[in-house]
């Protein structure tokens, strides 16, 4: 349990340390439930941070969407359900501590949204938990992995509908076209499609739902 105790003094911590550790807790929770620590930051801390989003308006969403399991009381998980409550744990957390590093250093918003952070680590840690002892970590895993997929599917279908709306002169043409907007909107669905890889995927979508292959 060594590794779990802050030993530094409490006089030299500030908000922005530790929404850092908060940052660097949920990345470790990433890295057992999904993979590598870097896509944590990449997908999630980087465009929160350059978009603003507000830890108040994910903890709506986390209460009141109905793809979300009901976490509060004892939840019945379903995959994909429970891979993407966990993700909005997490990003509740993730805001919060954006929110803290951004506020005036030393002010009581920064040590509140810190808290909040905190407040919110602390859930996706147990949640995580919970599904660790029902259905192993490996499962749990998998099941992110399941979530991936509905996610890169999402944003298939909307490069798809681009596609079909815009006037290319070839598909090819298309989907040199597409690919900066792709990227662009890529986070709005959770999903990652890497700047070398951008122009072959969305290729190979759209010759595959041209019945091309």
């Amino acid at each position: 349990m060594e590794e779990f105790i802050d030993k530094s003094p409490i006089d030299e911590r500030t908000p922005t340390s530790e929404a850092k550790k908060i940052l660097s807790g949920l990345a470790e929770i990433h890295v057992e439930a999904f993979g590598n620590s870097t896509d944590f930051y990449k997908i999630c801390v980087e465009p929160m941070w350059n978009d603003d989003v507000l830890g108040d308006d994910l903890v709506g969403r986390v209460h009141s969407d109905p793809e979300l399991v009901g976490w509060v009381e004892n939840p019945v998980f379903s995959g994909e359900r429970e891979a993407r409550t966990l993700v909005a744990l997490m990003r509740t957390a993730c805001a919060y501590a954006i929110q803290s590093m951004k506020a005036p250093e030393m002010s009581s918003s920064a040590w509140a949204y810190a808290c909040k952070a905190s407040e919110w680590m602390g859930m996706s840690f147990g949640f995580f938990s919970h599904c660790g002892r029902h259905v192993g970590n490996k499962k749990l895993s998998q099941k992110g992995g399941i979530a991936k997929n509905v996610n890169t599917n999402k944003l298939k279908e909307w490069v798809l509908n681009e596609y079909r709306d815009g006037s290319w002169k070839s598909k090819r043409n298309a989907s040199f076209g597409l690919v900066d907007r792709t990227i662009k909107k890529a986070p709005d669905f959770n999903a990652r499609i890497s700047d070398q890889e951008a122009q072959r995927t969305i290729y190979k979508w759209i010759l595959s739902a041209s019945g091309n292959k």
